[in-house]
């Protein structure tokens, strides 16, 4: 089956056929999706990795430039800020045991989303107190000139 498109000028009607079957364009749109949701899922994995190694950055080399970071009390806006803030968490408290669990992805040209859950342990440095936390995530990501993709928006919400 082919896609047909038709063209109303004046009083005639032009019909033009596309050059794929629509179950090969939803395939290669499938596989494209499934593609991106593995490579962002590693994204989110590296990221999480790199603060349990208080490594901020290979954290922050997953974001563009003009990013902002929605955290849990806090709004940083820019890769300069990300990373101010993320050295301000890491100063009072080790991050532990995180978990990503990626529920969805769409995608729209150079402009895609997914999201699904964080969890982690909040080791804090003063008083030795051990906090689990799951929050709910969406972030944005937008392919850049090279063809990377990049978050440029990511928010948290905890639960509970």
């Amino acid at each position: 089956m082919r896609l047909l498109f038709f063209v109303y000028y004046g009083s005639l009607i032009f019909c033009f056929s596309s050059c794929y079957p629509v179950q090969e364009v939803k395939e290669r749109s499938d596989q494209q999706t499934k593609e991106l949701a593995e490579y962002f899922a590693k994204v989110h994995t590296q990221r999480l990795l790199a603060l349990e190694k208080e490594d901020v950055e290979t954290f922050i080399a997953f974001y563009t430039e003009e990013a902002a970071l929605f955290d849990i009390g806090a709004t940083a806006i820019g890769k300069k800020n990300i990373r101010q803030h993320v050295q301000n968490v890491l100063s009072s408290m080790s991050i532990k045991n995180t978990k990503n669990v990626q529920k969805e992805v769409e995608i729209s040209g150079d402009l895609a989303y997914d999201y699904g859950t964080t969890s982690m342990e909040l080791h804090y440095i003063y008083d030795g107190h051990i906090e689990e936390v799951t929050s709910k995530y969406v972030a944005i990501w937008h392919r850049q000139s090279d063809g990377k993709w990049k978050i440029v928006k990511l928010i948290f919400n905890q639960e509970g």
